[in-house]
């Protein structure tokens, strides 16, 4: 099996590196301390009547990916092992949660990775430090299983759609009219804010303090 891994920077990081693979794929046991992050888990598919069965998935930290850049990696099916390092990035359970689903969807969904993205629209309040309003047209993954680095807000903003696309691989409503486009299409891609009206009154990329001040 390939190795699997997610990342907290926003680069062009290929899977696989040697660095990984002498990893031991032991047998794991379920940290008791994720067990209601895998329930609530479990609820998400079936609240969108999707049938999956979690019972034999494992997820545990694992100190082999210490001093690692690897968040979390899927050695064997059914398995999930978390980098001891982000303990304290993991207290976010929306982020943890994220997290043990993309490494799910290699473990038991099968699942490799994804490079493209979709452009959505956005709504959003005052804008601080800029005191604009409108809506956000702007580039996110188009699946949990995206190559690089997500935005945690986006996963929670968009969580049916990326359960939905890691079962079926099917592409939900919400992809505007405007498409998917392909890994050419960088995080940093320049996003517009518009008004009601379809002017655009602001437009940066996520290099622009503005996006900062988003999110």
């Amino acid at each position: 099996m390939k190795l699997h891994f997610i990342f907290l920077i926003v680069l062009n990081i290929s899977c696989g590196s040697g660095s990984f693979k002498d990893l031991d794929a032991e047998k794991s046991t379920m940290d008791d301390q994720f067990v209601d992050d895998v329930q609530i888990i479990d609820q998400l598919f079936k609240d969108l009547g999707l049938p999956v069965d979690l019972s034999d998935l494992t997820v545990s930290y694992n100190k082999q990916l210490i001093g690692t850049n690897a968040i979390g990696y899927a050695p064997t099916e059914n398995t999930v092992w978390l980098n001891p390092d982000f303990a304290e990035e993991f207290e976010n359970k929306e982020y943890l949660q994220m997290v043990i689903v993309h490494e799910m969807g290699h473990s038991v969904f099968g699942r490799d990775h994804e490079d493209e993205m979709m452009l959505i629209k956005d709504n959003t309040d005052t804008i601080k430090n800029n005191n604009l309003t409108g809506l956000i047209k702007r580039f996110i993954p188009l699946s949990i299983m995206f190559n690089r680095s997500m935005n945690v807000s986006d996963y929670v903003k968009n969580k049916e759609h990326y359960i939905k696309e890691l079962y079926t691989k099917e592409i939900s409503n919400i992809v505007t009219e405007i498409g998917i486009f392909s890994n050419d299409i960088s995080y940093k891609t320049i996003y517009e804010i518009i008004d009601q009206n379809n002017n655009v009154i602001y437009s940066g990329d996520k290099s622009n303090e503005f996006y900062d001040l988003l999110y």
